[in-house]
């Protein structure tokens, strides 16, 4: 990946948030179109690249709408494929990375709310 190749040639940009961000952004971005066409199994490996990112760079930070917009089209996913725990565990990160976000919480309350009754 030339991205790669890029920090291998001037690793000093590793440490710049502009470029840690993007990276991250990077995961999320080639994450949401699978999920959004239920491509579940290929849109998890980039979900899984995300958060191995999220913990080489626990101080990286992202738009809470950015967040918000991916993570409720991961959950709702998850939703029509009738797995609420990880719909349910997709909006509880997204709500640690977008904190009070009111698209999260309203599509807890009526996805997962909605299902426990």
């Amino acid at each position: 990946m030339i991205y790669d190749s890029l920090l291998n040639e001037f690793p000093i940009l590793r440490n710049s948030e502009p470029i840690q961000a993007y990276e991250g952004a990077f995961y999320l971005k080639k994450a949401a179109p699978l999920f959004y066409n239920d491509d579940i199994t290929a849109g998890e490996k980039y979900l899984k690249q995300f958060d191995a990112f999220l913990i080489r760079n626990p101080n990286c930070t992202f738009n809470p709408s950015y967040i918000s917009s991916i993570y409720c089209n991961i959950a709702s996913a998850y939703f029509r494929n009738k797995d609420i725990k990880k719909c349910k565990a997709v909006i509880e990160q997204g709500l640690i990375l977008a904190p009070n976000d009111e698209n999260l919480i309203r599509k807890y309350k009526v996805n997962i709310t909605h299902e426990i009754k």
